[in-house]
């Protein structure tokens, strides 16, 4: 490493030591994983509630209201099977189709339609083409830099490679991948098991994933960061997407005009200090290079 890029990781060390070590940083980050951890102990693979019987402390076993989707006023009637029918009946015979997601996983077509049904809660704004469903959170996180992890994460996609002409057998384009959580997720182990051996700069290590997970959505679970397929395609249509997100009170996937670069955080890594953006220029929209040290927006994607 350069004496240069040495400083610069050493002084963004000690300025994100600062802020996540400070109390009300460390609080709201214990306090959403810890509500996620509770209302998610013991789901099934496909993400659903399970209506398994629990033993109660003194009595007999009963079912706990809390694992009944119809006691739950916020997600009743929700399942990932649901969105995504709907979301293939307003695609019909498209290449694509956004919808607005409320929490009852019905998906309104468009914001009329979401206001003319009494404006739902919203766990994000829903992309298919058939074969891939996602979920964009509506809301996006400050300025942050990926991360000083300086380590290769087992589990995260690795590529040097942008685009399909440049790809090789075994390892696609960085636009390509659309593994959904899975490099997030093992982001997340790793700064875990940082944090857990008393790594104090564990937070510094993976700033990226951790603003991601603060974004929790209306249905308790903490966002993941996409990788750079995935965030590439709702970047590439924004004009369809930013007036979803402003209806639902959101924030705009393109806020700024003219030649101004403008780009988002993937968990698609290059190596140990490189990591891929998706950036807007002139209005189009690519991947890019960047040092994990720079300073990036975070959006996160929601598990249907």
């Amino acid at each position: 490493m350069s004496d240069k890029l040495n400083q610069e990781a050493l002084e963004f060390i000690a300025r994100v030591e600062s802020e996540a070590n400070s109390e009300g940083y460390r609080k709201g980050y214990a306090d959403g994983y810890e509500k996620h951890k509770a209302e998610t102990e013991g789901a099934t693979d496909a993400g659903q509630p399970t209506t398994e019987p629990i033993q109660e402390p003194t009595g007999p076993e009963v079912p706990s209201p809390a694992d009944d989707p119809a006691e739950d006023p916020v997600n009743e009637g929700y399942s990932r099977e649901k969105v995504i029918t709907e979301l293939l009946a307003i695609k019909g015979s498209k290449s694509y189709a956004f919808g607005i997601i409320d929490t009852r996983g019905n998906v309104h077509a468009d914001a009329a339609e979401w206001i003319l049904n009494g404006r739902p809660e919203v766990l994000g704004i829903g992309y298919t083409d058939g074969t891939i469903h996602l979920c964009l959170h509506p809301k996006k996180a400050d300025f942050a830099p990926f991360g000083f992890d300086g380590t290769k994460v087992p589990g995260v996609y690795h590529t040097k490679r942008q685009w399909k002409k440049d790809s090789k057998p075994g390892e696609p384009a960085a636009y390509e991948d659309y593994s959904g959580a899975k490099s997030s997720d093992a982001l997340v182990k790793a700064q875990e098991a940082a944090e857990a051996a008393g790594d104090a700069r564990a937070l510094a290590h993976f700033m990226a994933i951790c603003r991601a997970r603060e974004l929790v959505a209306a249905n308790g679970k903490p966002g993941y960061l996409p990788p750079c397929g995935e965030m590439r395609i709702f970047c590439q249509r924004f004009k369809l997407v930013d007036p979803l997100l402003t209806a639902v009170g959101g924030d705009k996937l393109r806020t700024r005009t003219g030649n101004a670069n403008e780009g988002f955080w993937t968990s698609t890594c290059i190596n140990e200090t490189q990591a891929w953006i998706v950036m807007f220029s002139d209005s189009n929209c690519q991947p890019a290079q960047r040092q994990k040290l720079t300073n990036f927006y975070v959006r996160a994607f929601v598990e249907l």
